[in-house]
């Protein structure tokens, strides 16, 4: 059976996605939180991202590992970011610095549906940043 795809949205009550300095940091805000998010990432077979929902956070994980105040289940989530196959749907960039990222520059529905065919579990497409 192909993997499903999924919509992994994080917003507001107020429906924003980011703050008013267009930041996404109050979106780790306790231990279940984190924990929802880490079990989320350990079920996917990918995730996809606009570019610009990837840009902020392919400049904020791959050293997210690095930070010494991080929560364990936070340094969890930034081994699973670096390690899970990721797509960035994109006319402007040409490639990516962030472990195990593809951009997607042409016929994104055809490419999203060879994903979900090779895949087995779901592959998350995420809407944060703005």
């Amino acid at each position: 059976m192909p993997g499903r795809l999924i919509a992994q949205i994080n917003a507001s009550l107020d429906g924003y996605i980011e703050d008013e300095k267009h930041d996404i940091d109050w979106h780790f805000v306790d231990d279940e939180y984190e924990e929802f998010i880490n079990e989320t990432l350990r079920s996917l077979d990918g995730m996809i991202f606009g570019r610009k929902a990837y840009e902020p956070l392919s400049a904020y994980w791959p050293t997210a590992a690095a930070n010494p105040d991080a929560s364990v289940r936070h340094l969890e989530a930034a081994t699973l970011t670096h390690e899970i196959p990721k797509y960035v749907v994109s006319t402007t960039l040409s490639g990516s610095d962030w472990n195990n990222t593809d951009v997607i520059s042409g016929d994104v529905r055809t490419a999203v549906q060879d994903l979900k065919a090779a895949s087995s579990r779901d592959i998350a497409v995420f809407a944060v940043g703005g």
